[in-house]
């Protein structure tokens, strides 16, 4: 496949932690700071150039941990969560400057996610039609499975680059048994313990995904809430119940979960279009990480292109 026409919309928090916590990334910056995490990052960059050679791309980062919009609804979001520490913040600041030497586009929020900003610029390219140059696939560079809502077979796909084939909307059916547009309300009713999102007590992915299957949506599950009683499922009457009680916190979990989509992040596609990387400031910034290794890389990159 030619990715020429296509965009790659990084996840890059994701990204990155991984290569953070990973023991086998040991380098330092010029001053002293630990750099392994941007030199995994800055390597995983470079491997999607080369491999790939997307015309569009994004970087988004998290910036919301504690500033989100959620945590304005619902207090609690995320709050299991340590805030990044001197460490985490100079080698992320450092990533979004890499990622802008290398050609791409970098986007952050301190009020919205990177799965908004994500959602947000797949809404805003599947709108465009200005673009001289147009993007025919979109590719959702993220593990995440929040990202299922987004899935749409004629061009938008969500792609774990560094372990998985890119998953499609039929994908995800076949996985979850699931439709992209039902996933909302599948998370709003199991909850999300990672992003301390409370799910409706008693319902777990089997009784979830069955209560779909039966009225296609959680409007269709509040419609029918009296006859719920009636299905064979294992403590249906305590489901009934807890879906009865908990209205307002079951509308305020969907809000959580779904990705925002309504910001306007550029102009028109062809401002995400990737750039020519910038050698000599890549360079020096390889050079002051500590990992001068990666030079050789993107000189080579340079000269194939």
């Amino acid at each position: 496949m030619n990715y020429k026409q296509s965009a790659f919309l990084i996840d890059s928090c994701a990204y990155f932690f991984r290569y953070y916590f990973s023991d086998v990334y040991q380098y330092f910056s010029d001053e002293g700071h630990a750099s392994g995490g941007v030199y995994g990052f800055t390597s995983f960059l470079l491997s999607i150039l080369e491999k790939y050679s997307p015309g569009f791309g994004a970087c988004c980062f998290d910036e919301a941990l504690d500033t989100c919009f959620r945590n304005d609804i619902y207090p609690q979001y995320k709050a299991n969560r340590a805030a990044p520490d001197e460490d985490i913040e100079f080698q992320l600041s450092a990533c979004k400057q890499i990622a802008e030497l290398l050609g791409f586009s970098v986007f952050a929020h301190n009020r919205y996610e990177a799965d908004d900003l994500i959602g947000s610029l797949v809404r805003q390219m599947c709108e465009d039609l200005s673009s001289e140059n147009s993007c025919e696939s979109l590719f959702i560079i993220s593990g995440d499975k929040d990202f299922y809502q987004l899935l749409d077979d004629s061009r938008v796909v969500l792609w774990d680059i560094t372990k998985k084939a890119p998953i499609s909307q039929s994908d995800c059916n076949e996985l979850t048994q699931l439709l992209p547009e039902q996933w909302i309300d599948f998370q709003t009713l199991v909850g999300d313990a990672v992003d301390n999102v409370p799910g409706v007590k008693g319902i777990g992915v089997k009784t979830a995904t069955q209560l779909l299957h039966q009225y296609g949506s959680l409007t269709g599950i509040l419609e029918n809430i009296e006859q719920l009683n009636t299905l064979k499922i294992r403590n249906i009457k305590n489901i009934q119940s807890q879906i009865q009680d908990n209205i307002s916190s079951i509308a305020v979990s969907k809000i959580l979960v779904t990705i925002e989509k309504n910001l306007t992040l550029i102009d028109k596609s062809d401002d995400i279009v990737v750039k020519p990387i910038s050698f000599d400031g890549a360079a020096k910034f390889c050079c002051q990480m500590g990992f001068p290794n990666l030079v050789n890389r993107i000189e080579r990159l340079i000269q194939l292109n």
